[in-house]
């Protein structure tokens, strides 16, 4: 196969006419895509053949002509989805592979991701995450085949059988356990290391961390992020009150051991919820990039008085309502990471570019270049370490927030993106549920948070009652 295949036969048989369309329309810029019907008809012209199911007659087929075959894989060698929910698996990972024109071929992963499992079952799922899915073959193609590939499978995912009671009742625990996180309340801590993040690298423990007092009369704090001045280190952070999920913000001001000596809310401006205080100098000036998805939109603040009053200073996204906002300047440019309010904000990473801080910013061609929810919503600051660039990601495979991944960034510019997951860090024994922010704190100290739920059947009511209200 041609690095850049420009006749592609597309093969679907018995597939929804709508999911071989999104494919098709994804690739026409790129290729000549003919569409087929059965295996039969695929004949000498195309130079690769990509399958919507790994259907052994169009395997046969295509290799009959030299030819490799693309398609998407559910599951994991050896356990197919249906297996995988029947065993409570909480996320389903999709890959799309390349079958080579040799029996003896390797399956080369060319793309992969994990999604957020539905509680009714495989079927459900996949009708949820094809439209992501569906650009991967276009994606691969303008961004160029992985070489080596991310990886290779010793076997394809059985298919999945008939479903049965078994289905039922492993609909029936997803739906219990969703009940039971929609009644938990979570409360962060957050934990100083004097050590930097980039030593997470070689030892991904957060045993060693000193955590910070509780929030005074209740509630929790977390999402931290630091800064160290003359006048000592400050902790940003988003504060919530107790019995409420609308939270506001607060520095804490630390002494040089680590221990708080003043706290102050942080005056905003800004109506509504605020968390993910991320903070930056830029020029002579402090600014912060909060999480205010809530508002429909992303906003950045300057400093009018340090450390406790900022007000707004520029629109970034007026459409797009910026998850966790993360920025990061390389080479002249500004890159903006952040997951979308309204489309699976734990899954799917956007990214963004522009000049200068303000903007104008410019969506990723390749948005959302990462659609893994083990490895997408950022977890804090950009790093470089070992002569490379790392970036923390949530993993939230098990649930929101529940541990830390370090990528290694493979690959950033104006038309593609990779990482490759390195690191893997958990949370203490002391706070077991989770842990989804690592920030530095000046040049040799880390800012963490993590987590525990308790049980509070009162937050499913207020959770009800806040979706009902938009």
């Amino acid at each position: 196969m041609t690095d850049t295949p420009r006749r592609i036969a597309l093969l679907g048989s018995g597939a929804d006419a709508t999911a071989i369309e999104r494919v098709a329309d994804a690739l026409r810029p790129l290729a000549e895509v003919t569409i087929l019907d059965h295996p039969r008809e695929l004949g000498p012209g195309p130079e690769l053949a990509i399958a919507l199911a790994p259907d052994a007659s169009i395997v046969e087929a295509a290799r009959a002509l030299a030819l490799p075959v693309w398609t998407w894989v559910y599951g994991e060698p050896g356990e197919s989805p249906r297996e995988a929910h029947r065993a409570g698996r909480r996320f389903l990972v999709v890959r799309l592979v390349e079958m080579g024109p040799g029996p003896e071929d390797p399956i080369a992963v060319l793309r992969e991701g994990a999604f957020k499992a539905h509680p009714l079952g495989p079927g459900y799922t996949l009708r949820r995450v094809w439209p992501a899915v569906a650009t991967w073959p276009a994606r691969v193609l303008e961004e160029g085949r992985p070489v080596p590939p991310l990886r290779t499978l010793p076997s394809l995912p059985p298919a999945d059988g008939a479903r049965g009671l078994a289905d039922l009742l492993a609909a029936a625990r997803q739906l219990l356990h969703h009940l039971s996180v929609e009644a938990t309340q979570e409360e962060w801590q957050i934990g100083i290391l004097k050590r930097p993040p980039s030593s997470f690298l070689a030892s991904p423990t957060l045993a060693d961390a000193c955590w910070l007092p509780p929030r005074p009369g209740g509630g929790f704090r977390a999402d931290p992020f630091g800064i160290a001045t003359t006048a000592g280190r400050f902790v940003f952070c988003e504060d919530c009150p107790p019995g409420t999920d609308s939270a506001g913000l607060a520095v804490i001001q630390l002494d040089d051991t680590g221990r708080p000596v003043a706290e102050f809310p942080v005056e905003t401006g800004v109506v509504g919820h605020l968390s993910w205080p991320f903070v930056f100098f830029y020029g002579n000036d402090l600014w912060m990039l909060p999480e205010h998805s809530a508002g429909g939109h992303t906003l950045l603040l300057r400093c009018r008085r340090f450390p406790d009053r900022f007000e707004p200073a520029e629109l970034l996204l007026a459409d797009f309502p910026a998850v966790d906002p993360v920025l990061f300047a390389t080479d002249g440019m500004f890159w903006l990471f952040a997951t979308d309010r309204r489309d699976e904000d734990v899954t799917k990473l956007h990214l963004f570019s522009a000049p200068k801080p303000f903007g104008p910013w410019r969506p990723h061609p390749g948005n959302p270049v990462v659609c893994d929810l083990r490895a997408a919503r950022p977890a804090g600051p950009l790093f470089w370490a070992r002569g490379g660039l790392f970036r923390p990601a949530q993993d939230c495979a098990s649930g929101y927030g529940a541990a830390i991944t370090l990528c290694r960034i493979d690959r950033l510019d104006g038309t593609g993106f990779g990482q490759t997951p390195i690191v893997r860090v958990v949370p203490p024994a002391s706070l077991p549920d989770g842990a989804h922010t690592l920030a530095p704190l000046g040049p040799d100290w880390s800012l963490v948070d993590a987590k525990r739920h308790r049980l509070q059947p009162g937050a499913a009511a207020r959770r009800l009652v806040r979706r009902l209200r938009g």
